[in-house]
């Protein structure tokens, strides 16, 4: 796994938090409506539990059963994309 925090939240107004801090207000351009920026950090924060989940997915992979299933060989396929573009790769 990626070293990231994996303990964000996210507060009332839309701040990201980590252990009781503020580490940024709503994300976003400052074009962007409040709740457009609380949307966006809402995903940051629920971005670790999210790739948790695509990595859970992708070692289903091996699996002789669920890879001849097409739509779950393609849900595999997906998941290790995000897990790339996660990680920087």
């Amino acid at each position: 796994m990626s070293k990231h925090t994996e303990n964000w939240k996210t507060e009332y107004d839309g701040a990201l938090v980590m252990d009781g801090q503020i580490i940024s207000g709503p994300l976003g351009p400052d074009t962007a409506s409040h709740e457009e920026k609380k949307a966006n950090t809402i995903l940051a924060a629920s971005a670790p539990e999210m790739l948790k989940l695509a990595e859970h997915i992708a070692s289903f992979s091996d699996d002789a059963y669920l890879s001849g299933h097409p739509e779950f060989s393609a849900m595999v396929d997906e998941a290790k994309q995000i897990i790339a573009k996660t990680k920087g790769e």
